[in-house]
């Protein structure tokens, strides 16, 4: 079951000011699950899931700060998300027994308290040219679910940088460029319980550069 409630103004052609509202019940949601003690990992499903939060979005063209920027824009894209699963009463009977003051619920598997995109963009119809720099960040988010009271894999926060830029250069011939990750985020999986956080698993995607031509003939 899915409530949306969203406003939106529309000040010029391609800008936008939108705030939304959104709550999301969830029945059988799926999670990923160690189930034996070489930690293989199955997904399996619990009984219902709780997901509500506020969305923030802004796209502007800068012409009227600046007319010298009457190429550019920039948008944002800003979401809080509260996220809930009821853990299961034998599994929370035995975190409890080890921690007391442990909570009833944990997050939904794979959804972030916040997400972050903020882009900046040039485009020049009459050149053929545009350029996009692009930035995502998103918090901890639950990741697999540990037999009883064994912490919990919680995937952490990291930031993502990007750079994409395309350029006509005539007779149907298109360039593109992207580079990507050029932060070399690393993806870092933690088991969480209470201040501590012992690596699961940690890696480094690494950088990608892409080089490529499209021919459009007609």
């Amino acid at each position: 079951r899915n409530y949306d409630l969203r406003a939106e103004w529309f000040e010029r052609p391609g800008e936008i000011w939108a705030v939304s509202g959104f709550y999301k019940k969830f029945s059988n949601p799926i999670e990923l699950q160690f189930f034996t003690s070489n930690y293989d990992v199955r997904p399996v499903n619990v009984d219902e899931a709780t997901v509500y939060g506020i969305e923030l979005e802004v796209r502007k063209r800068l012409d009227q700060t600046i007319s010298l920027l009457s190429n550019f824009q920039i948008g944002m894209n800003l979401t809080f998300v509260h996220s809930e699963v009821e853990i299961p009463e034998t599994e929370f009977a035995e975190i409890q027994y080890y921690d007391s003051s442990a909570e009833r619920t944990r997050q939904m598997y794979g959804q972030s308290p916040f997400v972050v995109n903020i882009d900046f963009g040039y485009a020049n119809e009459k050149l053929g040219t545009s350029v996009s720099l692009v930035y995502n960040r998103f918090g901890d988010r639950f990741a697999v679910n540990s037999i009883g009271a064994t912490a919990d894999v919680y995937e952490k926060s990291r930031e993502l940088f990007d750079i994409i830029a395309s350029q006509r250069l005539g007779w149907g011939v298109s360039m593109k460029v992207s580079a990507k990750n050029l932060l070399d985020a690393k993806k870092s999986m933690r088991y969480r319980y209470k201040t501590q956080e012992p690596v699961y698993e940690e890696y480094s995607f690494g950088r990608t550069i892409s080089v490529g031509l499209s021919v459009q003939p007609w």
